[in-house]
């Protein structure tokens, strides 16, 4: 009875690394959809988001990384709410997600390939 349990166990073991692996490494041409905030030392992306204030996992996004989002930004008007100092919107993209570590308090660095959307994000007011 013990080879049998020892066997399962160690097939969870194997299988719980793989998917860590799986989950951890660099992708290509992910599409992503969430909130994208602009503030003085940030530029965060918190993917499977859609409302203001965003919570949870967040990625590096840099803007420089798109001319087509800083396009994007620059048509949205500003208001006394929405500045140059804080911006944020529900965007689809796609881009390349790194690996994680390396970028302090965020888990990946997403670099962008296509801007596919850009828009309002629900609680936040243009």
């Amino acid at each position: 009875m013990e080879g049998p349990i020892l066997a399962m166990l160690v097939l969870l073991v194997v299988a719980g690394a793989a998917a860590y692996g799986a989950a951890n490494r660099p992708r290509s041409n992910v599409e992503l959809h969430g909130v994208y905030l602009l503030a003085f030392e940030h530029s965060d992306f918190y993917p499977h988001r859609d409302r203001c204030p965003p919570t949870g996992k967040r990625c590096w996004l840099a803007p420089e990384s798109s001319s087509e989002l800083a396009t994007d930004l620059t048509a949205i008007p500003r208001t006394a709410t929405n500045s140059d100092r804080y911006l944020a919107v529900y965007s689809d993209v796609i881009g390349d997600v790194s690996g994680p570590g390396g970028y302090g308090p965020y888990g990946h660095e997403v670099g962008l390939r296509k801007v596919v959307y850009v828009g309002k994000v629900a609680g936040y007011l243009w």
